[in-house]
């Protein structure tokens, strides 16, 4: 029980540290846009929470996420995101499932799906101003996980498409690499492009502060759109396996 609380305790804390930042985009801890199809064969009846930190000069985001497995290959995602940038500040709330299909520890390659619907509200930049909620995109995709044993490195490769109110619908593509180098310490990278001149380069570490429990993510995260490629820090902590 006291171990519960010191949990909780951790997350409000993050929580209220960065309530004036935030980003985002769905994806799999700890990437930013891609997924995976990797699954836990004790992840039933379990929360995963985790919360990550953007910088980026003027520009701050937060975006916090809780995950339910009601069994090891099907569980649901709920998200909030905050972000502040020079012209306006925008909250947005997330709802996805994802279902692993094929396990890759049994059958070499993994294959997942996700859905995931997301809202917006925003705020413009005059005291008292609120816009209220309205849809903001929904994103399907269809991630496909294998490793190469003697390396141990794991490839995962995300494919769908993603239909935005503004933008219509458009494709996505993300490779994604985890590398063990030790026990604690993992490092991981990715590459993703919605279209021709969008798209994401993403590389950094996790730290296992208790293996399979609690990780630490320090990475960079480059953003292009269009000619600009804003480069942004990123922190991220996530909580396995909680149960209440």
């Amino acid at each position: 029980m006291i171990r519960k609380l010191h949990t909780l305790a951790l997350l409000t804390g993050l929580y209220c540290a960065g309530a004036a930042l935030a980003p985002a985009v769905a994806s799999e801890r700890p990437f930013v846009l891609g997924g995976h199809a990797l699954q836990e064969d004790d992840d039933e009846r379990v929360w995963e929470a985790s919360t990550r930190l953007e910088g980026r000069g003027g520009f701050k985001a937060l975006d916090v996420e809780l995950e339910y497995a009601f069994e090891p290959n099907l569980s649901v995602e709920f998200g909030w995101a905050r972000r502040l940038g020079d012209e306006a500040r925008e909250s947005e709330l997330e709802v996805g499932v994802r279902r692993v299909w094929r396990d890759p520890a049994r059958h070499g390659l993994g294959v997942a799906f996700s859905l995931e619907v997301e809202v917006e509200a925003e705020r413009e930049t005059e005291p008292g101003e609120r816009g209220g909620w309205r849809y903001g995109a929904t994103t399907l995709s269809m991630p496909l996980s294998w490793q190469w044993e003697r390396a141990g490195l794991w490839t995962h490769l995300t494919l769908g498409a993603q239909h935005e109110r503004d933008e219509g619908t458009r494709p996505l593509a993300v490779l994604g690499l985890q590398q063990p180098i030790t026990r604690q310490l993992e490092a991981f990278g990715e590459w993703g492009a919605v279209r021709e001149r969008e798209g994401v380069l993403h590389a950094g570490v996790r730290w296992w502060l208790k293996r399979e429990k609690l990780a630490l993510d320090l990475s960079v995260l480059r953003r292009r759109d269009g000619a600009e490629r804003p480069e942004s820090l990123l922190l991220g902590l996530s909580v396995f396996d909680l149960s209440f």
